[in-house]
C-alpha cells in the first residue's frame, strides 16, 4: 500500500514538472520573440506614445532581449524619440531592468532542472518499478489531460484578474517599488503597457494548453502502440 502511494507521488510530480517546464519553455518563446513585440506595439499605438518609429521600437527590443538572455551587459541605447535623440533608459528603469533579468536567469536554470529531473523521473519510474513504456505514456497521458483542465481555467481567471494578478506577481518577486513606472515619463512602461503583459500572459497559456494537448494525443497513440511486455 505504501509502495503504491508513493509510486502515484512520483507519478504527480513528474506530470507537474513536464507541465511547470512546458510553461517556462513557452514563456521563454514568446519573451523573445520579435514578432510577437511587433505585432504588439502596433496593436497598443506605441509608436504615437513613445514618438517611436517601428524601427527604433525594434531596436530596444531587441537590447532588452539581449540584456535579458544575458548575451549583453550593458542595457542602455541611444534612441530617436519625438525627433530628438536621447538615452532610451532612466535610472530606476536601469535598477528595475537589472532585478528582471536576474529573475529570468532563475526562470532559465528553474526550466533546466525541471527538464533534466523530469527524464531522470521518468526513468526511475520505469525502472525501478519495473513499469512498461506503455504504462509511462498512460500516467502522461492521464496527467495531461487533467492538467489542460486546470490550465484552462487558470487562463479564465487570469483573464478574468490580472490587473490584480500582475500586482501580486511584482510584490512577491521583487522587493522594492521599482517596477511601479510612471506612463508620463518612463519610456519602458509606454513602450510596454498592461495589455502587452496580459496578452504575453495568455499567449503562453495558449502555446503552453496546445503543447500539452499534443503531447497528450501523442501519449495516447504511444500508450496503445507500443507493446505492453516489459523491456
Amino acid at each position: 500500500m505504501k509502495n503504491k502511494f508513493v509510486f502515484a507521488c512520483l507519478n504527480f510530480i513528474m506530470v507537474l514538472i513536464l507541465v511547470l517546464f512546458i510553461f517556462l519553455v513557452n514563456l521563454q518563446y514568446i519573451a523573445f520573440n520579435p514578432d510577437f513585440y511587433r505585432s504588439e506595439f502596433i496593436k497598443y499605438d506605441v509608436q504615437a506614445t513613445t514618438g517611436m518609429d517601428i524601427n527604433e521600437l525594434m531596436k530596444v527590443t531587441d537590447k532588452i532581449q539581449g540584456y535579458l538572455s544575458n548575451k549583453d551587459s550593458n542595457l542602455q541605447i541611444n534612441i530617436k524619440a519625438h525627433g530628438e535623440n536621447s538615452d532610451f533608459f532612466n535610472s530606476r528603469e536601469l535598477y528595475h531592468m537589472a532585478d528582471v533579468k536576474l529573475l529570468f536567469i532563475k526562470g532559465f536554470l528553474l526550466k533546466n532542472i525541471l527538464g533534466f529531473t523530469f527524464i531522470v523521473l521518468f526513468l526511475f519510474i520505469w525502472l525501478f518499478y519495473k513499469k512498461t513504456l506503455n504504462n509511462m505514456f498512460n500516467t502522461i497521458y492521464k496527467g495531461m489531460i487533467w492538467f489542460f483542465l486546470i490550465s484552462g481555467i487558470l487562463a479564465i481567471l487570469i483573464f478574468l484578474n490580472f490587473d490584480d494578478l500582475f500586482i501580486k506577481f511584482h510584490e512577491l518577486f521583487f522587493n522594492n517599488d521599482l517596477w511601479q513606472l510612471d506612463v508620463n515619463k518612463d519610456k519602458l512602461i509606454q513602450m510596454l503597457p498592461g495589455g502587452f503583459f496580459q496578452d504575453a500572459t495568455l499567449f503562453t497559456i495558449r502555446n503552453s494548453l496546445i503543447t500539452m494537448l499534443i503531447i497528450t494525443g501523442v501519449s495516447y497513440f504511444l500508450k496503445g502502440y507500443i507493446t505492453k511486455k516489459p523491456l
